[in-house]
Protein backbone atom coordinates (compact mmCIF):
# COMPACT_ATOMS: atom_id res chain seq x y z
CA UNK A 1 0.00 0.00 0.00
CA UNK A 2 2.83 2.40 0.85
CA UNK A 3 4.51 1.79 -2.52
CA UNK A 4 1.19 2.33 -4.32
CA UNK A 5 0.72 5.70 -2.62
CA UNK A 6 4.29 6.74 -3.41
CA UNK A 7 3.77 5.66 -7.04
CA UNK A 8 0.61 7.72 -7.42
CA UNK A 9 2.31 10.80 -5.98
CA UNK A 10 5.33 10.32 -8.26
CA UNK A 11 2.96 10.20 -11.23
CA UNK A 12 1.30 13.40 -10.01
CA UNK A 13 4.72 15.08 -10.15
CA UNK A 14 5.69 13.56 -13.52
CA UNK A 15 2.63 14.84 -15.40
CA UNK A 16 3.35 18.58 -14.81
CA UNK A 17 7.04 18.06 -15.66
CA UNK A 18 6.15 16.41 -18.98
CA UNK A 19 3.57 19.06 -19.76
CA UNK A 20 5.94 21.97 -19.06
CA UNK A 21 8.81 20.35 -20.93
CA UNK A 22 7.09 19.20 -24.11
CA UNK A 23 3.82 21.15 -24.39
CA UNK A 24 3.66 24.44 -22.52
CA UNK A 25 7.20 25.86 -22.46
CA UNK A 26 9.45 23.63 -24.60
CA UNK A 27 12.60 25.49 -23.50
CA UNK A 28 15.69 25.63 -25.71
CA UNK A 29 18.32 26.20 -23.01
CA UNK A 30 19.66 23.47 -20.75
CA UNK A 31 18.70 25.34 -17.61
CA UNK A 32 15.17 25.85 -18.92
CA UNK A 33 14.84 22.12 -19.56
CA UNK A 34 16.24 21.38 -16.10
CA UNK A 35 13.70 23.75 -14.54
CA UNK A 36 10.86 21.82 -16.17
CA UNK A 37 12.09 18.62 -14.54
CA UNK A 38 12.43 20.27 -11.13
CA UNK A 39 9.01 19.11 -9.80
CA UNK A 40 9.67 15.43 -10.47
CA UNK A 41 13.28 15.76 -9.28
CA UNK A 42 12.25 17.33 -5.97
CA UNK A 43 9.43 14.84 -5.54
CA UNK A 44 11.77 11.95 -6.29
CA UNK A 45 14.28 13.15 -3.72
CA UNK A 46 11.55 13.63 -1.13
CA UNK A 47 10.10 10.18 -1.82
CA UNK A 48 13.48 8.54 -1.40
CA UNK A 49 14.26 10.38 1.82
CA UNK A 50 10.79 9.65 3.20
CA UNK A 51 11.08 5.95 2.34
CA UNK A 52 14.52 5.74 3.98
CA UNK A 53 13.51 7.76 7.05
CA UNK A 54 9.94 6.46 7.22
CA UNK A 55 9.69 7.06 10.96
CA UNK A 56 11.03 10.63 10.83
CA UNK A 57 8.40 13.23 11.70
CA UNK A 58 10.46 15.89 9.90
CA UNK A 59 10.55 13.88 6.68
CA UNK A 60 6.83 13.12 6.81
CA UNK A 61 6.12 16.83 7.25
CA UNK A 62 8.45 17.72 4.37
CA UNK A 63 6.84 15.07 2.21
CA UNK A 64 3.29 16.26 2.86
CA UNK A 65 4.28 19.92 2.40
CA UNK A 66 5.93 19.07 -0.96
CA UNK A 67 2.79 17.35 -2.18
CA UNK A 68 0.36 20.02 -0.99
CA UNK A 69 2.35 23.17 -1.70
CA UNK A 70 4.12 22.19 -4.94
CA UNK A 71 2.86 19.07 -6.70
CA UNK A 72 -0.89 19.55 -6.25
CA UNK A 73 -0.87 23.22 -7.39
CA UNK A 74 1.25 22.29 -10.45
CA UNK A 75 -1.16 19.49 -11.28
CA UNK A 76 -4.11 21.89 -11.04
CA UNK A 77 -2.32 24.36 -13.33
CA UNK A 78 -1.48 21.59 -15.81
CA UNK A 79 -5.09 20.41 -15.93
CA UNK A 80 -6.60 23.88 -16.47
CA UNK A 81 -3.92 24.88 -18.99
CA UNK A 82 -4.39 21.64 -20.96
CA UNK A 83 -8.15 22.25 -21.10
CA UNK A 84 -7.45 25.72 -22.52
CA UNK A 85 -5.18 24.31 -25.19
CA UNK A 86 -7.81 21.78 -26.14
CA UNK A 87 -10.48 24.48 -26.46
CA UNK A 88 -8.23 26.91 -28.35
CA UNK A 89 -9.03 25.40 -31.74
CA UNK A 90 -12.64 26.43 -31.31
CA UNK A 91 -12.10 29.43 -29.01
CA UNK A 92 -8.73 31.11 -29.79
CA UNK A 93 -8.61 33.03 -26.50
CA UNK A 94 -9.16 29.92 -24.38
CA UNK A 95 -5.44 29.10 -24.19
CA UNK A 96 -4.50 32.47 -22.73
CA UNK A 97 -7.52 32.67 -20.42
CA UNK A 98 -7.04 29.15 -19.03
CA UNK A 99 -3.32 29.71 -18.51
CA UNK A 100 -4.16 32.77 -16.41
CA UNK A 101 -6.84 30.92 -14.47
CA UNK A 102 -4.52 27.95 -13.94
CA UNK A 103 -1.72 30.15 -12.62
CA UNK A 104 -4.12 31.97 -10.31
CA UNK A 105 -5.60 28.75 -8.92
CA UNK A 106 -2.14 27.25 -8.44
CA UNK A 107 -0.87 30.30 -6.53
CA UNK A 108 -3.96 30.49 -4.28
CA UNK A 109 -3.84 26.74 -3.63
CA UNK A 110 -0.11 26.79 -2.91
CA UNK A 111 -0.41 29.65 -0.42
CA UNK A 112 -3.42 28.04 1.27
CA UNK A 113 -1.62 24.73 1.58
CA UNK A 114 1.47 26.49 2.90
CA UNK A 115 -0.66 28.09 5.63
CA UNK A 116 -2.19 24.72 6.52
CA UNK A 117 1.26 23.10 6.68
CA UNK A 118 2.88 25.82 8.79
CA UNK A 119 0.10 27.19 10.99
CA UNK A 120 -3.31 25.55 10.54
CA UNK A 121 -2.49 22.36 12.42
CA UNK A 122 -1.36 24.30 15.50
CA UNK A 123 -4.62 26.19 16.21
CA UNK A 124 -6.34 24.02 18.80
CA UNK A 125 -10.02 24.80 19.45
CA UNK A 126 -12.36 23.71 22.22
CA UNK A 127 -15.82 22.96 20.87
CA UNK A 128 -18.72 22.87 23.33
CA UNK A 129 -21.69 20.70 22.43
CA UNK A 130 -25.01 20.20 24.24
CA UNK A 131 -26.82 16.88 23.72
CA UNK A 132 -30.28 15.98 24.99
CA UNK A 133 -31.65 12.57 26.01
CA UNK A 134 -35.04 11.45 27.28
CA UNK A 135 -33.66 8.53 29.28
CA UNK A 136 -30.57 10.17 30.77
CA UNK A 137 -30.45 9.33 34.50
CA UNK A 138 -31.32 12.36 36.57
CA UNK A 139 -28.02 12.44 38.43
CA UNK A 140 -26.18 12.77 35.10
CA UNK A 141 -28.09 15.86 33.97
CA UNK A 142 -25.32 18.34 33.15
CA UNK A 143 -22.63 15.64 33.02
CA UNK A 144 -19.62 16.80 30.97
CA UNK A 145 -17.40 14.62 28.78
CA UNK A 146 -14.20 15.84 27.12
CA UNK A 147 -13.53 13.87 23.94
CA UNK A 148 -10.07 13.70 22.38
CA UNK A 149 -9.39 11.76 19.20
CA UNK A 150 -6.76 11.02 16.56
CA UNK A 151 -3.77 12.55 18.30
CA UNK A 152 -1.22 10.79 16.04
CA UNK A 153 1.70 11.74 18.29
CA UNK A 154 4.25 10.27 15.89
CA UNK A 155 3.64 13.24 13.61
CA UNK A 156 5.43 15.51 16.09
CA UNK A 157 8.57 13.43 16.65
CA UNK A 158 9.89 14.33 20.10
CA UNK A 159 8.37 17.84 20.14
CA UNK A 160 5.78 17.70 22.92
CA UNK A 161 4.53 21.31 22.77
CA UNK A 162 1.38 20.66 20.74
CA UNK A 163 0.32 17.71 22.89
CA UNK A 164 1.06 19.67 26.08
CA UNK A 165 -1.22 22.47 24.86
CA UNK A 166 -4.00 19.95 24.17
CA UNK A 167 -3.63 18.46 27.65
CA UNK A 168 -3.65 21.87 29.34
CA UNK A 169 -6.76 23.02 27.47
CA UNK A 170 -8.55 19.75 28.19
CA UNK A 171 -7.80 19.86 31.91
CA UNK A 172 -8.92 23.50 32.04
CA UNK A 173 -12.42 22.39 31.02
CA UNK A 174 -12.74 20.39 34.26
CA UNK A 175 -14.91 17.74 32.62
CA UNK A 176 -16.34 14.88 34.67
CA UNK A 177 -14.91 12.30 32.28
CA UNK A 178 -12.24 12.30 29.55
CA UNK A 179 -12.36 9.83 26.65
CA UNK A 180 -9.93 9.19 23.82
CA UNK A 181 -11.46 7.63 20.70
CA UNK A 182 -8.42 6.11 19.02
CA UNK A 183 -5.34 6.64 16.85
CA UNK A 184 -2.78 7.66 19.44
CA UNK A 185 0.11 6.76 17.09
CA UNK A 186 0.94 6.58 13.38
CA UNK A 187 3.05 3.46 12.84
CA UNK A 188 5.05 2.38 15.89
CA UNK A 189 4.25 2.09 19.59
CA UNK A 190 7.57 3.79 20.40
CA UNK A 191 6.18 7.06 19.05
CA UNK A 192 4.26 7.63 22.27
CA UNK A 193 7.28 7.40 24.59
CA UNK A 194 8.31 11.11 24.42
CA UNK A 195 4.71 12.07 25.25
CA UNK A 196 4.02 9.78 28.20
CA UNK A 197 4.74 12.44 30.81
CA UNK A 198 2.40 14.93 29.10
CA UNK A 199 -0.38 12.36 28.57
CA UNK A 200 -0.16 11.32 32.22
CA UNK A 201 -1.23 14.86 33.20
CA UNK A 202 -4.75 14.32 31.86
CA UNK A 203 -7.17 13.97 34.76
CA UNK A 204 -10.89 13.92 35.44
CA UNK A 205 -12.97 12.86 38.46
CA UNK A 206 -14.33 9.78 36.69
CA UNK A 207 -11.09 8.95 34.91
CA UNK A 208 -9.60 8.84 31.43
CA UNK A 209 -10.72 6.04 29.11
CA UNK A 210 -9.51 5.09 25.64
CA UNK A 211 -10.08 2.73 22.73
CA UNK A 212 -7.75 1.72 19.92
CA UNK A 213 -7.97 3.15 16.41
CA UNK A 214 -6.84 1.56 13.15
CA UNK A 215 -3.32 3.02 13.45
CA UNK A 216 -2.97 1.70 17.00
CA UNK A 217 -2.82 -1.88 15.73
CA UNK A 218 0.65 -1.13 14.30
CA UNK A 219 -0.15 -2.62 10.88
CA UNK A 220 1.15 0.28 8.81
CA UNK A 221 4.66 0.26 7.42
CA UNK A 222 6.48 -1.72 4.74
CA UNK A 223 6.16 -5.53 4.98
CA UNK A 224 5.65 -5.54 8.73
CA UNK A 225 5.44 -9.13 10.10
CA UNK A 226 2.38 -10.07 12.15
CA UNK A 227 4.55 -10.82 15.18
CA UNK A 228 5.93 -7.29 15.04
CA UNK A 229 2.41 -5.90 14.79
CA UNK A 230 1.30 -7.85 17.86
CA UNK A 231 4.37 -6.78 19.81
CA UNK A 232 3.62 -3.17 18.88
CA UNK A 233 0.05 -3.42 20.16
CA UNK A 234 1.28 -4.92 23.43
CA UNK A 235 3.84 -2.12 23.83
CA UNK A 236 1.21 0.53 23.12
CA UNK A 237 -1.17 -0.97 25.66
CA UNK A 238 1.65 -0.85 28.21
CA UNK A 239 2.23 2.84 27.46
CA UNK A 240 -1.48 3.59 27.83
CA UNK A 241 -1.45 1.84 31.19
CA UNK A 242 1.63 3.77 32.32
CA UNK A 243 0.02 7.15 31.65
CA UNK A 244 -2.98 6.17 33.79
CA UNK A 245 -5.59 5.77 31.07
CA UNK A 246 -7.93 2.79 31.14
CA UNK A 247 -8.16 1.01 27.80
CA UNK A 248 -11.54 -0.51 26.97
CA UNK A 249 -11.16 -3.46 24.59
CA UNK A 250 -14.61 -4.87 23.84
CA UNK A 251 -15.69 -4.29 27.42
CA UNK A 252 -17.56 -1.82 29.60
CA UNK A 253 -17.39 -0.11 32.97
CA UNK A 254 -20.07 1.48 35.11
CA UNK A 255 -19.94 5.10 36.17
CA UNK A 256 -22.02 5.98 39.22
CA UNK A 257 -23.65 9.15 40.48
CA UNK A 258 -25.52 8.49 43.73
CA UNK A 259 -28.11 5.82 42.95
CA UNK A 260 -27.84 6.35 39.19
CA UNK A 261 -25.33 4.83 36.79
CA UNK A 262 -24.43 4.65 33.13
CA UNK A 263 -22.38 2.18 31.10
CA UNK A 264 -19.24 3.35 29.32
CA UNK A 265 -18.52 0.84 26.57
CA UNK A 266 -15.39 0.57 24.44
CA UNK A 267 -14.84 -1.50 21.28
CA UNK A 268 -11.81 -2.23 19.16
CA UNK A 269 -11.64 -0.65 15.73
CA UNK A 270 -14.46 -1.74 13.42
CA UNK A 271 -14.08 -0.97 9.71
CA UNK A 272 -15.85 -1.88 6.51
CA UNK A 273 -14.24 -4.39 4.12
CA UNK A 274 -11.61 -4.69 2.76
CA UNK A 275 -10.10 -3.23 5.97
CA UNK A 276 -9.91 -5.55 8.99
CA UNK A 277 -12.23 -5.23 11.97
CA UNK A 278 -10.82 -5.91 15.41
CA UNK A 279 -13.76 -4.95 17.61
CA UNK A 280 -16.71 -6.97 18.86
CA UNK A 281 -19.58 -4.75 19.96
CA UNK A 282 -21.72 -7.70 21.05
CA UNK A 283 -19.03 -8.81 23.49
CA UNK A 284 -18.57 -5.24 24.72
CA UNK A 285 -22.28 -4.88 25.49
CA UNK A 286 -22.66 -8.23 27.29
CA UNK A 287 -24.18 -7.53 30.69
CA UNK A 288 -25.46 -4.06 29.76
CA UNK A 289 -29.29 -4.09 29.99
CA UNK A 290 -31.15 -2.39 27.14
CA UNK A 291 -32.82 -0.19 29.75
CA UNK A 292 -29.46 1.22 30.93
CA UNK A 293 -28.11 4.48 29.58
CA UNK A 294 -24.93 3.67 27.64
CA UNK A 295 -22.14 5.54 25.89
CA UNK A 296 -20.05 3.70 23.31
CA UNK A 297 -16.50 4.64 22.28
CA UNK A 298 -15.90 3.46 18.71
CA UNK A 299 -13.04 4.90 16.66
CA UNK A 300 -14.64 4.52 13.24
CA UNK A 301 -18.16 5.97 12.81
CA UNK A 302 -18.94 3.30 10.20
CA UNK A 303 -19.69 0.94 13.09
CA UNK A 304 -22.52 3.23 14.20
CA UNK A 305 -23.94 3.53 10.70
CA UNK A 306 -23.81 -0.21 10.01
CA UNK A 307 -24.87 -1.80 13.30
CA UNK A 308 -24.82 0.27 16.49
CA UNK A 309 -27.62 2.66 15.52
CA UNK A 310 -29.84 -0.16 14.27
CA UNK A 311 -29.12 -3.25 16.37
CA UNK A 312 -28.35 -1.90 19.85
CA UNK A 313 -29.86 0.34 22.49
CA UNK A 314 -26.69 2.45 22.85
CA UNK A 315 -27.77 6.03 23.51
CA UNK A 316 -24.61 7.89 22.48
CA UNK A 317 -21.63 6.86 20.37
CA UNK A 318 -18.43 8.90 20.28
CA UNK A 319 -16.14 8.47 17.26
CA UNK A 320 -13.31 10.11 15.36
CA UNK A 321 -11.22 8.66 12.50
CA UNK A 322 -12.31 10.95 9.64
CA UNK A 323 -10.24 14.05 10.61
CA UNK A 324 -12.74 15.86 8.34
CA UNK A 325 -10.03 14.97 5.77
CA UNK A 326 -8.02 17.74 7.50
CA UNK A 327 -9.49 20.21 5.02
CA UNK A 328 -12.87 21.95 4.94
CA UNK A 329 -14.31 24.47 2.51
CA UNK A 330 -17.07 26.17 4.46
CA UNK A 331 -19.14 23.31 5.88
CA UNK A 332 -18.06 20.78 3.23
CA UNK A 333 -15.12 18.39 3.34
CA UNK A 334 -13.83 15.66 1.02
CA UNK A 335 -14.54 13.35 3.97
CA UNK A 336 -18.22 13.61 3.03
CA UNK A 337 -17.41 11.57 -0.09
CA UNK A 338 -16.11 8.69 2.03
CA UNK A 339 -18.21 8.70 5.21
CA UNK A 340 -21.91 9.12 5.93
CA UNK A 341 -21.07 10.54 9.36
CA UNK A 342 -17.84 12.52 9.18
CA UNK A 343 -18.19 15.50 11.55
CA UNK A 344 -20.45 16.57 14.38
CA UNK A 345 -23.83 15.26 15.54
CA UNK A 346 -26.06 12.69 13.86
CA UNK A 347 -29.19 10.85 15.01
CA UNK A 348 -31.09 7.72 13.99
CA UNK A 349 -34.30 6.74 15.77
CA UNK A 350 -33.13 8.22 19.05
CA UNK A 351 -29.58 6.83 18.79
CA UNK A 352 -27.04 9.65 18.67
CA UNK A 353 -23.42 9.89 17.54
CA UNK A 354 -20.88 12.65 17.73
CA UNK A 355 -17.89 12.48 15.37
CA UNK A 356 -14.87 14.53 16.38
CA UNK A 357 -12.74 16.08 13.64
CA UNK A 358 -9.74 15.01 15.71
CA UNK A 359 -6.51 16.64 16.78
CA UNK A 360 -3.86 15.53 14.33
CA UNK A 361 -3.09 13.27 11.42
CA UNK A 362 -0.27 11.28 9.90
CA UNK A 363 1.02 14.59 8.54
CA UNK A 364 0.91 18.02 10.16
CA UNK A 365 -1.70 19.89 8.12
CA UNK A 366 -5.07 21.54 8.72
CA UNK A 367 -7.01 23.91 6.48
CA UNK A 368 -10.54 25.03 7.31
CA UNK A 369 -10.74 22.57 10.21
CA UNK A 370 -8.90 23.08 13.47
CA UNK A 371 -7.51 20.47 15.86
CA UNK A 372 -10.51 19.82 18.06
CA UNK A 373 -11.21 19.15 21.72
CA UNK A 374 -14.92 18.36 22.07
CA UNK A 375 -16.63 19.02 25.38
CA UNK A 376 -20.09 17.43 25.51
CA UNK A 377 -22.65 18.38 28.13
CA UNK A 378 -25.51 15.90 28.47
CA UNK A 379 -29.00 17.07 29.44
CA UNK A 380 -32.30 15.42 30.28
CA UNK A 381 -35.07 16.41 27.93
Amino acid sequence: MTFVIFGIIALMALIPSLYLRYVRIRPATWWGKALCWLPIALMGLTLVLTAVFLHSATMLHLFSASVFCLILPLLIYTTVSAIGRGLSKRFPQAKKVCDGIGIGLAVVLSLSMLYGSLFGWRKVEVKHVDLYFEDLPEAFDGYRIAQLSDMHVGTYGADTRFVEEVIAKTNAEQADLIVFTGDLINIRAEEVEPFEHALAQLHAPDGVYAVLGNHDYCRYGINKPKAEQEAGVAALKASISRVGWQLLTDEHVWIHRGKDSLALVGVGNISRPPYPSDGNWRKALEGVPDSSFSILLSHNPEAWADTISQQTSVDLTLSGHTHAAQIKIGSWSPAALMYEQWSGWYEHEGRQIYVSEGLGGTFAFRLGTKPQIVVITMHRK
